[in-house]
């Protein structure tokens, strides 16, 4: 499984993607509530990922949680 996001521009919200590497079937595609954040790597624990994300260029960040199911 690959994982990727989508970085969204300020006035979009960003996207967290599950890809299967070999036919580029997607098994996740799922809005995120921030629009993302560039040059950052995913925590993945147990059956949770964690990402950073944030609202804008000059906003603070944030962590979103997703369970994977």
């Amino acid at each position: 499984m690959v994982w990727g996001v989508d970085i969204g521009p300020p006035s979009r919200q960003g996207r967290l993607m599950a890809l299967n590497p070999f036919t580029g079937d997607a098994y996740l595609d799922t809005a995120m509530v921030g629009r993302g954040q560039r040059y950052t790597l995913p925590l993945i624990v147990d059956d949770r990922i964690y990402l950073s994300s944030c609202p804008g260029d000059r906003a603070p960040g944030f962590l979103e949680g997703f369970e994977l199911r």
